[in-house]
């Protein structure tokens, strides 16, 4: 079977901050290269396939504090236009819980809202939809927080998966302020797996 180009896959990184600089540089041995527009996958990788030139292109969008400095208006024009199949969604149990339970309602209602803005219309879409959720959770916080944030997202993932009974999704647990190079690369080796895999 052909492994299937990763220029397929759509990515919505989703955070209360800036991630890129998570996929820039990885205990200093770079594994992707990044642009507003691409993260691009580095022949240091071991992503690096036959026939794949040593480098592929995700196509990324980055949407920093989904709940703050980010209108609804903005949120769904850019969603509408990016159409993501693949969300990385960061998990700080250091940031208040209450604000991810927030912010992880706002994402899916978003996301509904730029397949249509009729409701109905965006169920019946939802339905049909191929779509990755991605959890990636720091594994350095408090334990018992940890355990919290594991249990919210597993409502979450119920809800989610009621709206979108195509969608796959995972959790990763990775130290999210200094990411070893080997967990960026598993990051993103099992957003192609999925894609691979099960769509």
């Amino acid at each position: 079977m052909t492994p299937k180009k990763l220029t397929s896959i759509r990515i919505l990184v989703v955070g209360d901050r800036d991630y890129k600089y998570i996929f820039e540089d990885a205990a200093g041995i770079p594994a992707t290269s990044v642009s507003n527009d691409f993260i691009s996958l580095t022949a240091k990788t071991e992503l690096g396939r036959e026939g794949d030139k040593g480098k592929n292109k995700y196509p990324v969008l980055w949407l920093q504090k989904p709940l703050e400095g980010i209108g609804g208006r903005e949120w769904f024009n850019r969603l509408k236009d990016f159409s993501p199949n693949a969300l990385i969604l960061f998990v700080d149990p250091s940031t208040d819980l209450s604000f991810y339970q927030a912010a992880m309602q706002e994402n899916y209602i978003r996301i509904l809202e730029s397949l249509d803005l009729d409701e109905k219309k965006a169920d019946k879409k939802a339905k049909k939809l191929k779509i990755l959720f991605l959890f990636v959770l720091d594994n350095v916080t408090d334990s018992m927080k940890s355990k919290d944030y594991l249990v919210e997202l597993h409502k979450l993932r119920l809800i989610y998966s009621e709206k979108f009974p195509l969608a796959a999704f995972r959790e990763v647990m990775m130290n999210i302020d200094k990411p070893e190079h080997s967990e960026v690369v598993d990051l993103l080796e099992m957003v192609r797996q999925v894609f691979e895999d099960e769509f």
